[in-house]
């Protein structure tokens, strides 16, 4: 019994005598950014002027404020021409259809293309302004937090339209190398950093061009709020060792609104993005004028809604739309290519009478998933987005017709399979421009009109990005004859 006795006391007296302690510390930063504040005295005055280009290098702040010398003149896309049906590629891209893939499918491509939207940088900048006035009216002459990702459509356009902010902000720049990097880590920091300087944080700001699913502008409302709430002080309890720093005291004095900047968003982005706050702590400032209300998702858009998304089944129509655009079913990094039993599925569990409204919906509960609704038709004259924001139509023209197959360099039909399996190059019209944004340095996708045009320039690189091997002479001669059968420059 004593050597049980023993091995009880031996056992329990750490636990008798120290799980009384508990402390709150500051973390590592807070105490780090303190202890850099001593070089300087702030003005700790409750009336003090923030400047978005106001900062200070001396403080070790664990995040990095924009530092870029502004333009004073905007950075402009390369010019394009306006897109177009008379533009001779569009002509050539109905007219392939049509000869090569019916007269139906012809019709239904016409549709598809009559509702495109164009925006050039002129409606940009228009609209762009607009949102601003109306975030303006919102802010008033509180501060603010801008957040930026470092060589991105978000700094570009802070570059291009920096005079058109109120100045009680501060602009902080996240490097976005890691594409899911969430900021939440710079935000808290920024955040608690200004706060010990006087500058007491509650909007956080997002600026885009456009939102088409929303699952990114979404996704950073929610960590951006995540941030805010967390604060920059920690409590943890001390058991021999250090406990991990949890996150469980909110430190600020008011609740965080999430301001999002964005001219241009479809009915599934705006949903989405509100979903993830309240009316009052998720703020979308945009203009409702006619001219600029001009984006929409696919099932929404006023001139497909009714003949090919309206109905509690799809219609032959609608299965040859989506088949022709490139419209295809995704679940995370999969593809549901059975549209019918997909379709059957979703109308048994639905009481709505409009299957594509029940799809919109489900969207928002399971982002992973997404499906027409995260689609829209508008481009502009400095991007093309990638394709989970636009059919693929828009990033490869290529000629597909309703029963899968594709026109090839050589003026034939092939299935996708045949393609891969013979590394056979798809045709390739110009009727929706490629184009480099203004603030990259190089083209994500050299279309094969491009690659044959340059392919005796000894400067030329191909991008493996095309995913094919790289054209033969011979095969760009077959192509130009098969683009002269359907294209007339005049």
């Amino acid at each position: 019994m004593k050597s049980i006795k023993v091995f009880f006391y031996i056992f329990l007296a750490p636990i008798i005598f120290i799980p009384t302690i508990t402390t709150t510390f500051a973390s590592e930063d807070e105490i780090k950014i303190k202890q850099n504040l001593k070089k300087f005295k702030p003005d700790f005055s409750p009336k003090i002027e923030v400047s978005c280009n106001d900062s200070n290098d001396n403080i070790d702040k664990g995040f990095e404020e924009f530092k870029e010398e502004l333009p004073k003149q905007p950075i402009l896309p390369k010019k394009i021409t306006d897109f177009s049906l008379e533009n001779p590629e569009c002509k050539g891209l109905l007219k392939s259809y049509k000869e090569m893939c019916g007269e139906d499918d012809a019709k239904i491509m016409k549709d598809f293309l009559q509702s495109i939207t164009y925006v050039s940088y002129k409606k940009l900048e228009e609209c762009m302004n607009k949102s601003i006035s109306i975030f303006k009216e919102s802010i008033k002459d509180r501060p603010f937090l801008l957040v930026l990702d470092k060589g991105k459509s978000s700094e570009w356009l802070y570059k291009n339209f920096h005079s058109s902010f109120p100045q009680n902000c501060k602009v902080i720049s996240v490097n976005t190398e890691n594409k899911y990097s969430n900021h939440t880590d710079e935000i808290k920091n920024a955040i608690s950093s200004y706060k010990l300087q006087g500058i007491k944080i509650s909007d956080i700001v997002r600026i885009d061009d456009a939102a088409y699913s929303g699952l990114q502008m979404s996704g950073f409302a929610k960590n951006a709020i995540s941030a805010f709430n967390n604060g920059n002080v920690r409590k943890f309890s001390y058991f021999g060792k250090f406990s991990k720093f949890n996150p469980i005291e909110k430190t600020n004095d008011s609740d965080p609104i999430f301001h999002a900047i964005i001219p241009f968003v479809t009915e599934t982005a705006e949903d989405l993005i509100k979903s993830k706050g309240t009316d009052s702590s998720i703020k979308i400032h945009r203009s409702m004028e006619n001219e600029c209300n001009i984006m929409h998702s696919l099932p929404q858009h006023p001139q497909l809604k009714n003949k090919y998304f309206n109905k509690m089944s799809p219609t032959n129509d609608t299965k040859k739309l989506l088949t022709m655009i490139g419209a295809t079913l995704r679940k995370k990094s999969g593809h549901i290519d059975d549209l019918d039993s997909f379709m059957k599925v979703q109308s048994n569990k639905s009481n709505s009478s409009n299957l594509f409204l029940n799809l919109h919906k489900k969207s928002l509960s399971n982002p992973s998933e997404d499906f027409v609704n995260t689609l829209s038709t508008l481009f502009t004259e400095y991007k093309v987005p990638d394709e989970l924001s636009v059919p693929k139509i828009f990033r490869h023209n290529h000629v597909t017709c309703s029963n899968g197959k594709k026109l090839t360099y050589d003026g034939k039909l092939s299935t996708e399979s045949e393609l891969n399996k013979q590394d056979i190059w798809p045709f390739e019209f110009n009727c929706i421009p490629q184009i480099r944004p203004p603030y990259k340095n190089k083209d994500d996708y050299q279309n094969l009109k491009y690659i044959c045009d340059n392919l005796k320039n000894k400067e030329f690189v191909f991008s493996k990005f095309s995913g094919r091997k790289q054209p033969s002479e011979e095969e760009c001669k077959q192509f130009e004859e098969t683009r002269k059968k359907f294209v007339s420059d005049k």
